[in-house]
Protein backbone atom coordinates (compact mmCIF):
# COMPACT_ATOMS: atom_id res chain seq x y z
CA UNK A 1 0.00 0.00 0.00
CA UNK A 2 2.66 2.27 0.95
CA UNK A 3 4.55 2.12 -2.29
CA UNK A 4 1.44 2.13 -3.73
CA UNK A 5 0.71 5.81 -2.17
CA UNK A 6 4.57 6.91 -2.98
CA UNK A 7 4.32 5.83 -7.10
CA UNK A 8 1.28 7.78 -7.11
CA UNK A 9 3.01 10.57 -5.13
CA UNK A 10 5.78 10.78 -7.60
CA UNK A 11 3.36 10.54 -10.72
CA UNK A 12 1.85 13.46 -9.38
CA UNK A 13 4.31 15.64 -8.71
CA UNK A 14 6.23 14.86 -11.60
CA UNK A 15 3.04 16.07 -13.45
CA UNK A 16 2.30 19.21 -11.63
CA UNK A 17 6.33 20.29 -11.39
CA UNK A 18 5.82 19.57 -15.37
CA UNK A 19 3.44 22.27 -15.66
CA UNK A 20 5.36 24.75 -14.36
CA UNK A 21 8.81 24.18 -15.35
CA UNK A 22 10.65 22.05 -17.73
CA UNK A 23 13.25 19.85 -15.83
CA UNK A 24 16.45 18.29 -16.71
CA UNK A 25 18.56 15.80 -15.72
CA UNK A 26 22.18 15.75 -16.78
CA UNK A 27 24.67 12.94 -15.80
CA UNK A 28 21.76 10.11 -14.50
CA UNK A 29 24.02 7.62 -16.66
CA UNK A 30 26.86 8.14 -14.15
CA UNK A 31 24.08 6.91 -11.20
CA UNK A 32 23.62 3.42 -12.07
CA UNK A 33 24.07 0.32 -9.83
CA UNK A 34 27.18 -0.83 -12.30
CA UNK A 35 29.42 2.44 -11.63
CA UNK A 36 27.85 2.51 -7.68
CA UNK A 37 29.32 -1.54 -7.67
CA UNK A 38 30.25 -1.04 -3.81
CA UNK A 39 29.27 -2.04 -0.29
CA UNK A 40 27.10 0.46 1.30
CA UNK A 41 24.44 2.68 0.26
CA UNK A 42 24.47 5.62 -1.77
CA UNK A 43 24.73 9.37 -0.11
CA UNK A 44 23.02 11.84 -2.40
CA UNK A 45 23.98 15.46 -1.62
CA UNK A 46 22.37 18.00 -3.43
CA UNK A 47 22.63 21.77 -2.98
CA UNK A 48 19.29 23.77 -1.51
CA UNK A 49 18.52 26.51 -3.82
CA UNK A 50 14.11 26.41 -3.10
CA UNK A 51 12.00 24.49 -1.22
CA UNK A 52 11.25 22.26 -4.69
CA UNK A 53 14.44 20.75 -4.49
CA UNK A 54 13.08 17.62 -2.36
CA UNK A 55 10.90 16.99 -4.91
CA UNK A 56 13.29 17.70 -8.01
CA UNK A 57 15.89 15.24 -6.26
CA UNK A 58 13.13 12.56 -5.48
CA UNK A 59 12.02 12.75 -9.37
CA UNK A 60 15.73 12.49 -10.52
CA UNK A 61 16.32 9.64 -8.21
CA UNK A 62 12.78 7.77 -7.45
CA UNK A 63 14.66 4.35 -8.32
CA UNK A 64 16.90 4.74 -5.67
CA UNK A 65 14.15 5.92 -3.32
CA UNK A 66 16.91 7.85 -0.39
CA UNK A 67 15.74 8.23 2.66
CA UNK A 68 16.15 12.16 3.29
CA UNK A 69 17.50 13.77 6.35
CA UNK A 70 14.75 16.63 7.40
CA UNK A 71 15.28 19.23 10.01
CA UNK A 72 12.65 18.88 13.26
CA UNK A 73 10.92 21.89 12.21
CA UNK A 74 9.03 20.31 9.24
CA UNK A 75 7.74 17.56 10.73
CA UNK A 76 5.51 19.88 12.81
CA UNK A 77 4.17 21.66 10.13
CA UNK A 78 0.76 18.97 9.11
CA UNK A 79 0.56 18.14 5.14
CA UNK A 80 4.14 18.24 4.95
CA UNK A 81 4.96 16.23 7.93
CA UNK A 82 2.61 13.25 6.22
CA UNK A 83 4.94 13.57 3.06
CA UNK A 84 8.15 13.44 5.26
CA UNK A 85 6.37 9.84 6.81
CA UNK A 86 5.36 8.35 3.80
CA UNK A 87 9.13 8.41 2.38
CA UNK A 88 10.76 7.69 5.74
CA UNK A 89 12.50 10.58 6.38
CA UNK A 90 14.43 10.88 9.62
CA UNK A 91 14.24 13.99 11.71
CA UNK A 92 17.40 15.88 12.65
CA UNK A 93 17.78 18.64 15.29
CA UNK A 94 17.48 21.84 13.89
CA UNK A 95 20.17 24.14 15.56
CA UNK A 96 20.07 27.08 13.33
CA UNK A 97 17.27 28.68 15.58
CA UNK A 98 19.01 27.19 19.11
CA UNK A 99 21.48 25.20 20.12
CA UNK A 100 21.89 23.41 23.71
CA UNK A 101 23.74 20.17 24.80
CA UNK A 102 20.83 18.57 24.32
CA UNK A 103 20.39 18.64 20.99
CA UNK A 104 24.04 18.43 20.31
CA UNK A 105 24.20 14.96 21.74
CA UNK A 106 20.45 14.29 19.86
CA UNK A 107 22.25 15.20 16.49
CA UNK A 108 25.38 13.24 17.26
CA UNK A 109 22.74 10.40 17.39
CA UNK A 110 21.02 10.97 14.67
CA UNK A 111 24.24 11.10 12.74
CA UNK A 112 26.06 7.95 14.00
CA UNK A 113 22.38 6.39 12.72
CA UNK A 114 22.54 7.74 9.11
CA UNK A 115 26.03 6.55 8.98
CA UNK A 116 24.96 3.18 9.95
CA UNK A 117 21.97 2.99 7.33
CA UNK A 118 24.20 4.13 4.67
CA UNK A 119 26.69 1.27 5.90
CA UNK A 120 23.67 -1.24 5.58
CA UNK A 121 23.31 -0.21 2.19
CA UNK A 122 20.10 1.88 2.60
CA UNK A 123 20.74 5.45 0.09
CA UNK A 124 19.84 8.70 1.76
CA UNK A 125 19.62 12.19 1.09
CA UNK A 126 21.34 14.70 3.01
CA UNK A 127 21.70 18.64 2.47
CA UNK A 128 25.22 19.22 3.37
CA UNK A 129 24.39 23.24 4.18
CA UNK A 130 21.64 22.04 6.09
CA UNK A 131 19.36 25.05 4.78
CA UNK A 132 18.28 26.98 1.83
CA UNK A 133 21.35 28.43 0.01
CA UNK A 134 20.44 32.13 0.17
CA UNK A 135 22.88 33.16 -1.88
CA UNK A 136 24.74 32.92 -5.45
CA UNK A 137 26.89 30.71 -3.86
CA UNK A 138 26.40 27.56 -1.66
CA UNK A 139 27.69 28.32 2.01
CA UNK A 140 27.84 25.47 4.41
CA UNK A 141 29.98 27.07 6.62
CA UNK A 142 29.66 25.67 9.73
CA UNK A 143 27.46 22.72 8.84
CA UNK A 144 29.66 19.55 9.86
CA UNK A 145 27.05 17.11 9.37
CA UNK A 146 28.35 15.57 6.01
CA UNK A 147 31.57 15.66 7.88
CA UNK A 148 30.63 13.45 10.41
CA UNK A 149 28.46 11.58 8.79
CA UNK A 150 31.31 10.05 5.98
CA UNK A 151 33.27 9.89 8.91
CA UNK A 152 30.95 7.57 10.82
CA UNK A 153 30.66 5.68 7.33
Amino acid sequence: MRELFLRILFIACRFVLGLRYKVEFKGLENINPEKLNKPGGTLFLPNHPSQLDGLMVFWAVEKFRPRPAAAEYLFEIPGVRLLLKAVNAISVPNIDKCSNSLKKVRTEEVLKQLAENLNSGENLLFYPAGRLKLTGVERVGGASGTHTLLRHS
